[in-house]
Order: structure tokens, then C-alpha cells, then sequence
């Protein structure tokens, strides 16, 4: 699991595009994710119901908000997300080496 945070603190951080981009300059990305275990346990009850429910069957990867602790709302659920070395997340791929 991982939680992706602002390099300085904002009221209102969006992982927009432009953040995507440069990163390096915008995040950090801590992995695994420095959260209460509760949350962790929250966290995982909750992606796994939604591949389930969906009805995945391969990798993907499911994004949530995390608020006040433990109140959860997913915010996306991308299939097959950063397989390809040359086109996904450069990030991720060091993370998996």
C-alpha cells in the first residue's frame, strides 16, 4: 500500500496532471504507507469488496481518500494500471524492483 502526500503542505492538494508530471518536485511517496493499523485493515476490507463487487479479475489498482483517520471514499479504480515500464508510473516501477 502506498499514500502519496505533498511535498508542502496545502488545504486543498489535488494529484492533478501537472503534479503527475513533475513528481519529483510535488510528492512524496511513502511505501509502504505510514497509517494506523485499523486504517490499513479499513483500507484493504474496502478494495478488496470493490474488486469483487466489480468483478476484476486481473491487477488493477484502486485510489482512495483517506479523512480524518478512517472515513474512506474511493476515488478511482484503474485496471491493469502501470504494467507497461515504458508508459505507466515511473514511480511505481521503482517501488517494485
Amino acid at each position: 500500500m502506498e499514500r502519496i502526500l505533498p511535498q508542502e503542505a496545502t488545504e486543498h492538494f489535488v494529484y492533478s496532471l501537472e503534479v503527475k508530471r513533475e513528481y519529483e518536485k510535488h510528492v512524496r511517496y511513502e511505501s509502504p504507507a505510514n497509517l494506523p493499523h485499523e486504517t490499513l485493515l479499513a483500507l484493504e476490507t474496502a478494495a478488496l469488496s470493490a474488486y469483487d463487487a466489480l468483478g476484476c479479475r486481473d491487477l488493477c489498482r484502486i485510489d482512495f481518500r483517506v479523512r480524518d483517520g478512517v472515513r474512506l471514499a474511493s476515488s478511482e479504480i484503474a485496471e491493469l494500471a502501470a504494467v507497461n515500464i515504458s508508459s505507466g508510473d515511473k514511480h511505481t516501477h521503482k517501488n517494485m524492483h
